[in-house]
């Protein structure tokens, strides 16, 4: 029986409209170069806004439920959000 556990990363397309997946998942999960994966977009949404503070991105996603992850770079706080 495989058991089969839900990774969460974040991750950037570049202009040909690929991704990169972290080496700790690749390694983790013994992915080779060449190798198939399976990539399933659940049910959810991504909201950005400009944010000049930590405190100012913390304070956009308090209004939202479901938050799995908000990155934040310093300029942009991107909410992920499950449905």
């Amino acid at each position: 029986m495989a058991v089969f556990t839900p990774i969460c990363f974040s991750c950037k397309i570049d202009s040909k409209g690929r991704i990169t997946i972290p080496s700790e998942i690749r390694d983790r999960s013994g992915r080779e170069p060449g190798d198939e994966i399976r990539v399933s977009v659940e049910n959810c949404r991504i909201r950005r806004e400009e944010a000049s503070s930590f405190e100012e991105a913390k304070a956009f996603i308090d209004g939202f439920s479901a938050v799995e992850s908000f990155p934040f770079d310093g300029e942009q706080v991107e909410v992920v959000l499950r449905g």
